[in-house]
């Protein structure tokens, strides 16, 4: 893990208010950087029944974010959204968990 992954996640996560906000709001827990420039971590699981949530940084300073469901040993992909921008992050993190981070 290079220090510039860290930095990515650690910019993932502040532009969706931190990681103490995203704790309190959604229940974030198990947080990692991911080697390819990005983030995941597992949240309660919203209305849409996402449990698990991947954010990784594309080529063109767009995210591409996934939303798994994960129960035992079986793991489904839910959803997938690439061309997400920074300022729209929250936003689509809210629509695909059905979890709101901001009052």
């Amino acid at each position: 893990m290079t220090d510039t992954t860290i930095q990515v996640a650690k910019t993932i996560l502040a532009q969706l208010g931190g990681g103490q906000r995203l704790n309190v709001m959604i229940g974030a827990r198990d947080v990692l950087a991911l080697p390819s420039g990005g983030v995941q971590f597992t949240h309660m699981r919203g209305i849409r029944g996402a449990n698990k949530l991947c954010i990784e940084l594309d080529q063109n300073d767009t995210y591409t974010v996934q939303f798994w469901k994960i129960r035992g040993l079986d793991c489904t992909k839910l959803s997938e959204v690439s061309g997400v921008y920074a300022d729209s992050l929250a936003r689509v993190v809210e629509w695909g968990t059905g979890l709101a981070l901001h009052l």
